[in-house]
């Protein structure tokens, strides 16, 4: 499905991605320096595992990345799990703030929540402590993890996932990303419309006034 003009009467509800819509990833990802140095084989590596995976499902997909890339690196899944968790779901997040988002971004959101539009969130990783650390925890229809789905982007069962939850048909859904080869795929797969940050659009504050002329 193309994105094409929209209106309030063709999207019902929005979902965004996480990493890199709601906050600057790169500006973020300094944050991880100290920890490329204590564990540079596993967290070097990591991404690139991931997206070699991405066309895949798995029931345990957090225990399939660290049996993949711990036979890559030759450590243990255990080993590689162990770092996983406490940096990339743990001491990473945990370094958010309310700093960390866009500065717009919380008007943004009240803005959507005032025109009555229910928003959720769809991505790769779990969400809900960064969204609290960046006090912006609070309104979702749903959050939804594609990890813990087993099922990551592109595949569409994030928004689909979403749109259940929010009682909403994926055509009538609106996602907000910055990666099209993940976040456009998923949406179209699934039959929902899709923007992409940073080409779409060009700043979040802009978002409001395309969706509520």
């Amino acid at each position: 499905m193309t994105t094409g003009p929209l209106s309030q009467r063709d999207i019902r509800a929005i979902t965004f991605d996480v990493d890199g819509t709601l906050y600057d990833l790169k500006r973020q990802k300094l944050r991880l320096a100290p920890y490329l140095l204590r564990h540079p084989l596993i967290l070097s590596r990591y991404n690139q595992v991931v997206d070699s995976m991405r066309h895949e499902k798995h029931r345990d997909m957090r225990g399939a990345i660290c049996a993949r890339l711990g036979e890559q690196v030759g450590t243990t899944p255990l080993r590689v799990k162990q770092v996983v968790d406490g940096v990339i779901h743990g001491a990473w997040p945990a370094g958010f703030s309310k700093r960390t988002p866009w500065p717009e971004m919380a008007k943004v959101l009240a803005k959507l929540d005032s025109a009555g539009l229910p928003r959720a969130i769809v991505s790769d990783y779990s969400s809900t402590l960064k969204l609290e650390r960046m006090g912006l925890d609070q309104g979702w229809a749903a959050v939804i993890d594609c990890e813990r789905l087993g099922a990551m982007k592109p595949h569409p069962d994030g928004i689909l996932a979403a749109a259940e939850q929010m009682g909403v048909a994926p055509e009538h859904i609106l996602h907000i990303g910055d990666r099209p080869e993940l976040d456009e795929k998923m949406a179209h797969a699934a039959g929902a419309h899709c923007v992409i940050l940073g080409r779409d659009l060009r700043r979040m504050r802009e978002l409001p006034e395309m969706l509520l002329k």
